[in-house]
């Protein structure tokens, strides 16, 4: 089953986003921190991420994502944000996110942005 890590400090914001996933039947897990996100990376190996670029603690979303890019290149991580500025989108592109999504996040996009990320790492699987 393709499975997408979902990581969020807040917890409406990741128990919807989970719901919605698991809706679309893909097994979502969450995380509420960057560290735990690893964690569960390391174990799970998702095919997709989804992080808010402000998480609390001792990291941020582009970091964890940077993280991730450099263990594993097949993985496609989307951002998720409040707010986006042409400058946080340039600097999420350099760290490896592959999407954004805007809070609230919106089903359509959200499904959009999942089957894409799953489209894509399929694409790329199937090169190696």
């Amino acid at each position: 089953m393709n499975r997408v890590l979902v990581v969020d400090d807040e917890d409406l914001i990741l128990n919807m986003v989970k719901e919605a996933i698991e809706k679309m039947g893909f097994r979502a897990i969450t995380a509420k921190s960057a560290t735990e996100a690893l964690s569960i990376f390391h174990d799970e190996r998702p095919g997709t991420v989804i992080t808010d670029l402000n998480l609390g603690g001792d990291m941020d979303g582009v970091s964890l994502c940077s993280r991730i890019r450099y263990e594993d290149k097949s993985v496609v991580v989307v951002a998720m944000s409040g707010y986006f500025s042409e400058y946080d989108k340039i600097y999420c592109l350099e760290a490896g996110f592959s999407d954004f999504l805007s809070k609230p996040v919106q089903l359509d996009a959200l499904f959009s942005a999942v089957q894409c990320a799953f489209d894509r790492r399929s694409r790329w699987m199937n090169i190696v």
